[in-house]
C-alpha cells in the first residue's frame, strides 16, 4: 500500500490500522504499532492534539506495517517532508514510493540537520554510519563520498535549504551482512523553539538499557519503552535508567550535568556517542571547561545544579524539569556552550561554502 506524504497510520492489538489524515503541512502527527504503545495512549495522545486544534479524520482500517520514527512528544511515521527521495541510488517521488519495503529488516540510521543547504557535521555522521555497521556486523557497500554525493543530490532536487535528512542503510534480517536497501530522505522535523531553549523543558525517566549502546540501530526495545513514557507523560524526553540505577543516555539525546561549575555526562562506553555530544566535549576542552565522564545515580540527578541534552535537532537544550525536581535553565556556563555551539555551526557551514 503506498502512503502519501499528509496519511498516518496506527496499529492496533487486533492487526488493523486506523488511517488518519492530518494537514500537509503538520508535523505532529499519530502512529504507533501495537507493540509500540496502547491503545489509551493513542486514545490520551489523540485528546491531547485536538486541544491544539489538529484535524484529523478517520478514513479506513488496513492490515499491514510501517516503519516509525520519533522525536519528543511527537510520533512520526516515515512521512517524507519533500517530493523526492534517494532510494538505492535512484531519485524517486515520495508519493510513489512504497514504505512497506522497510518492514522486517535490521537497520541502522543517521540523523543529519540542513541547515543553508549544508548537512551538519556529515564527516561525523558517516564515521559513526560506518563504526554502527562494524559494530553490528554489517556491511556497506557505499563509500563516504557516495553518500555525500547523493545528499547533495537531495538537496538540490527538492529545493530546500533546512530541515532535516533520515539515512538509513537497510539489511535483510536472515542475512546481517547483505545490504538491501539505501534510504535518503527529508523528514518532518521539531526544533526547539525560543521559549525552550530559553526555559528548558521537562522530562522524565525510563528504567532500560539498550542492547548495544554504540551502535545506532532503529527500533530498540529501549526505544519502545521510552515513547510509551514520552506519550504518556506529555514529556520532551526521557532519560534511561540501567538495571544498576545509572544514569546511561535520553532515548533520543545524550545528558550532561553541572554540579559546581564542572560539566558531568555518563560515560562513552554506556551510551550513543552523538555527534553533538562530541563537539561539546571537545569545546569545553577546547576552552578550559571543566568537564568528566562519569556514572551518575539516579539518586544523585536531585542534586545538580543544572542539566541539559545534547543531540541533531536539539543542539544544547537546558531541562526546566526532570520529574518533580526543578533545575536553573540560566547556568552561565551552559549559556557560553550554547554560544561556542553556534559559532563551531557558523564556521563549519563557512567551510562548505
Amino acid at each position: 500500500m503506498n502512503i502519501s506524504m499528509n496519511q498516518v497510520l496506527y496499529q492496533n492489538t487486533h492487526n488493523t490500522i486506523i488511517l488518519l489524515v492530518m494537514p500537509r503541512q503538520s508535523i505532529i502527527l499519530i502512529a504507533y504499532f501495537a507493540r509500540i504503545c496502547t491503545i489509551s495512549v493513542l486514545i490520551r495522545t489523540i485528546t491531547n492534539l485536538l486541544f491544539k486544534n489538529v484535524k484529523q479524520n478517520i478514513l479506513k482500517l488496513y492490515e499491514n506495517d510501517i516503519q516509525i520514527i520519533t522525536f519528543g512528544a511527537y510520533y512520526f511515521v516515515m512521512e517524507y517532508d519533500q517530493e523526492y527521495l534517494i532510494h538505492n541510488f535512484k531519485l524517486k517521488r515520495c508519493s510513489e514510493f512504497n514504505i512497506s519495503k522497510l518492514r522486517k529488516a535490521i537497520a541502522i540510521y543517521e540523523v543529519i540537520k540542513i541547515e543553508q543547504g549544508i548537512p551538519i557535521f556529515l564527516e561525523q555522521h558517516l564515521n559513526r554510519l560506518f563504526n554502527s555497521a562494524d559494530i553490528s556486523n554489517l556491511s556497506i557497500n557505499e563509500s563516504y563520498c557516495d553518500i555525500d554525493i547523493l545528499i547533495g543530490e537531495l538537496i538540490k532536487k527538492n529545493n530546500t535549504k533546512e530541515g532535516k535528512i533520515n539515512l538509513v542503510i537497510r539489511f535483510e534480517k536472515r542475512n546481517g551482512s547483505n545490504e538491501k536497501d539505501l534510504l535518503i530522505y527529508f523528514t518532518p522535523h521539531y526544533f526547539p523553539s525560543v521559549d525552550e531553549y530559553k526555559n528548558g523543558v521537562e522530562i522524565g525517566s525510563c528504567h532500560a538499557t539498550r542492547g548495544n549502546p554504540n551502535a545506532k540501530i532503529l527500533n530498540t526495545e529501549a526505544r519502545i519503552r521510552a515513547n510509551n513514557k514520552i506519550v504518556e507523560e506529555n514529556l520532551f524526553e526521557v532519560l534511561l535508567i540501567n538495571d544498576e540505577g545509572f544514569v546511561t543516555e535520553g532515548s533520543r539525546s545524550n545528558v550532561f550535568f553541572i554540579k559546581d561549575n564542572k560539566i558531568i555526562t555518563p560515560p562513552v562506553k554506556d551510551v550513543l556517542n552523538g555527534i553533538t555530544r562530541m563537539n561539546i566535549i571537545k569545546l569545553c576542552r577546547q576552552n578550559n571547561i571543566e568537564i568528566v565522564e562519569a556514572k551518575i545515580q539516579y539518586s544523585q540527578i536531585k542534586d545538580m545544579d543544572t542539566l541539559f541534552l545534547t543531540g541533531t535537532s536539539l543542539h544544547a537544550l537546558a531541562v526546566r524539569k526532570f520529574e518533580d525536581v526543578e533545575f536553573n535553565t540560566n547556568n552561565k556556563i551552559l549559556n557560553r556552550l550554547m554560544e561556542l555551539y553556534k559559532e563551531l555551526t557558523e564556521k563549519y557551514i563557512s567551510s562548505k561554502t
